[in-house]
């Protein structure tokens, strides 16, 4: 892979903040490492779901869970009797074991849809309020959605987790309080990521037109899937992916760091509109880009809608 410098030198990514309006941001991946969330939530759940069902089952939350869980085709379509669903009219003590059972072989199974991340989410929601799961971010995250927010770039996230994850994982931040930042958070009741038309919904619940986003991710498929929906995208390859191809560095931005996309250098620590020019022999060459003048600061601020409003319409 190309080093930091050589890309500048072919395309200063950070240029494309400017042609945009809003940024959306896979949370795994992007602003956290998604082997990372699958290490700490898989085993989180298991480990709580019993007790968590127990406590919260005479809840119209929980009932509405797995009753969504109990109707989702890859529950009702799955080869195993240990992925089935009991029967709604059976007893409490009779149905939670074997929900637990059918939950814990979907996570095994690697079942991805919004039925069980709905449930499984509520869960983990409850684990990063009470400080059980932490949140952790690459380091020039919290530094990036703040440059981003200040420029007046409508910010949001799309990702696989329920938004009551998302919502939640980013209250509680070893940065901060980072949800105050963005203004919406979007899962898989908006399609799959690696689906061009739930890319056009996003766009069009934002209020923006597509080629008015900038799609950040780890994956190419959901790369791919933006590009085709019309908006600009970034394959973000922390410490360099070595499963990208040749073509997959041709026919997509790459970026090792998320400072490769800001005005910003930290090793100057002058303004975000210090811009380092890069001579042919490598040498750093200081000329000043003074911003526009209006950053649009007025754009709407921390303004994140209710997770069922914004994940279900």
């Amino acid at each position: 892979m190309e080093n930091i410098s050589e890309k500048r030198l072919l395309s200063e990514p950070c240029d494309i903040i400017e042609e945009v309006k809003a940024i959306i941001f896979s949370l795994s991946g992007a602003i956290s490492s998604g082997a990372f969330l699958k290490e700490q939530h898989s085993p989180y759940v298991k480990l709580h779901l019993k007790s968590y069902l127990e406590s919260h089952w005479e809840t119209d939350e929980v009932q509405a869970d797995i009753d969504l869980l109990r109707q989702s085709e890859e529950v009702t379509k799955a080869d195993s009797d240990s992925a089935h669903l009991p029967a709604k009219d059976l007893p409490k003590e009779e149905q939670l074991p074997l929900i637990e059972k059918a939950v814990i072989w979907h996570l095994d199974n690697n079942t991805n849809n919004a039925s069980l991340q709905q449930l499984t989410g509520h869960i983990l929601r409850e684990g990063y309020k009470t400080g059980k799961l932490t949140a952790d971010t690459y380091e020039d995250v919290a530094t990036a959605l703040k440059e981003w927010h200040t420029l007046g770039k409508r910010l949001v996230v799309f990702d696989s987790f329920a938004a009551d994850v998302q919502k939640a994982y980013l209250s509680h931040t070893s940065d901060g309080d980072l949800l105050e930042l963005f203004s919406g958070c979007y899962d898989l009741n908006n399609g799959a990521k690696d689906k061009k038309q739930s890319y056009v919904k996003i766009a069009e619940l934002v209020g923006f037109k597509p080629d008015e986003f900038l799609f950040l991710s780890d994956l190419t498929a959901e790369v791919a899937a933006a590009t085709e929906a019309g908006m600009k995208t970034c394959i973000v390859s922390r410490d360099g992916d070595d499963s990208l191809s040749d073509e997959d560095l041709q026919k997509h931005l790459v970026v090792e760091s998320l400072c490769e996309l800001m005005r910003e250098e930290f090793e100057n620590g002058e303004g975000p509109y210090k811009k380092i020019e890069l001579g042919h022999d490598g040498d750093e060459e200081d000329e000043s880009n003074e911003g526009p003048e209006d950053s649009n600061q007025g754009a709407e601020e921390g303004a994140v809608g209710d997770s069922a409003e914004d994940v279900s319409e």
